[in-house]
């Protein structure tokens, strides 16, 4: 939901930026000074995170109280300058953030940014915002402007961090402005296709809603604050890493390996995963939305719950989920070993049509990969044990097998 006017997304977006910078990134160190906490800031730190905004603007580190609010605050009324004063005192509402997400994507390629403009979710709206800023020269009154204006992005994005709900029907965090989280919602910004949507919509009504057996609660897990914002942000834009982050990862793959009906879902691969690929791992199939490291493992011992709860519900559905996972994946074994197509069919009982639709439909990449491969450099491929039965006796049996003559007409 939009709230407030574009001045004040602008205000937010800045004053976001430095509380990150301040607190969360460590360009700040809080002493006590008269029995009043006050942060001492690394000048250059600071300038390099802002791409020099304030000294361009006139406003620079004096005394021992080197880019404390005060001067955020001013520095924020100088960039509402330089926005025009009706577009500064309109109200946000949806035609103006779709013409800010145009000018945001044409800015982003025009300045070469690698993956361009996503705004898919508050997360990667906040890093592109970042990427697009920190591209512009302050010094020049224009690209000054156009940086005004990547702040009022940056701020409404900060505004969705803040506005994320729980899902009505599960664990997961609801897309925002919506009460259902992409796995169960009907809406677009889900992402999937209209079948798709319909089926995860009634599953999760049906999963839900049942009157027989309600589904599992899931315990309130920690969201997001005022005081967790500036940590969050600078993780998101910078990889600051939160207090204790690497023993919460040794933690979230430890959990992986206790619940083995996860695996399926999550990949098999997931707990032998290190550093970001983890969470991205986890973002992508689990939840999106979700932010807190330490909220995963939570999260991956509930879903296990939630898996057991959605099989009672769904009767037939997941035993053939777990049995297409294990199929794949030891296809993805032999290919790897260098047998065919053919040959891995046969191995497993299953037709070479079979895997073809598994590569048609996008759940076998690297088998997929890998077959390619086998292609590509046929004197690489290893002979199956069929293959070679069948080639032993046919070498044994053809010189027994007695020569056909063609009768000759009378």
């Amino acid at each position: 939901m939009l709230r407030g006017t574009i001045g004040e997304a602008a205000y937010t977006g800045w004053i976001s930026l430095h509380v990150a910078i301040v607190r969360g990134d460590g360009a700040g160190r809080a002493i006590n000074q008269g029995g009043t906490k006050i942060f001492k800031v690394n000048a250059a730190h600071y300038l390099r995170r802002t791409c020099n905004l304030p000294a361009n603007l006139g406003i620079h580190a004096i005394g021992r109280e080197r880019y404390n609010i005060e001067s955020a605050k001013a520095v924020a009324d100088l960039i509402l300058m330089c926005i025009p004063a009706k577009t500064r005192g309109a109200p946000l509402s949806e035609g103006y953030a779709l013409a800010l997400l145009d000018f945001m994507e044409e800015k982003a390629r025009k300045l070469g940014l690698p993956g361009g403009f996503d705004a898919s979710t508050p997360f990667t709206a906040l890093k592109s915002s970042y990427s697009v800023f920190s591209r512009f020269d302050t010094n020049d009154l224009h690209q000054l402007c156009y940086a005004a204006l990547t702040l009022v992005s940056f701020g409404m994005a900060v505004s969705a961090l803040m506005q994320l709900t729980r899902c009505k029907r599960c664990f997961r965090w609801a897309i925002p402005g919506y009460e259902l989280c992409p796995e169960h919602s009907s809406s677009k910004e889900s992402g999937y296709s209209l079948e798709a949507r319909r089926l995860n919509y009634l599953r999760g009504v049906r999963v839900s809603e049942s009157p027989f057996r309600s589904p599992p609660r899931m315990r309130k897990v920690a969201g997001i604050n005022v005081r967790r914002l500036p940590r969050v942000i600078a993780r998101l834009l910078w990889g600051t890493p939160l207090p204790n982050e690497e023993r919460t990862a040794t933690l979230i793959r430890n959990t992986v390996r206790s619940n083995p009906d996860v695996w399926p879902l999550l990949g098999y691969d997931c707990a032998d995963l290190q550093g970001g690929a983890l969470y991205d791992r986890l973002n992508e199939r689990l939840d999106r939305y979700e932010f807190n490291p330490s909220a995963w493992v939570p999260k991956i011992k509930f879903l296990d719950k939630w898996l057991r709860h959605e099989a009672l519900m769904l009767p037939g559905r997941r035993g053939d989920g777990v049995r297409k996972e294990r199929r794949i994946r030891d296809a993805t074994n032999l290919a790897r070993e260098g047998f065919i197509q053919a040959d891995i069919a046969m191995s497993l009982g299953i037709r070479p049509s079979t895997i073809s639709n598994w590569i048609r439909r996008g759940q076998a990449p690297e088998l997929q990969r890998l077959l390619a491969e086998g292609r590509a450099s046929p004197g690489d491929r290893k002979e199956s044990f069929v293959s070679r039965i069948k080639r032993v006796f046919a070498q044994q049996l053809s010189p027994s097998l007695p020569a056909t003559r063609r009768k000759e007409p009378r």
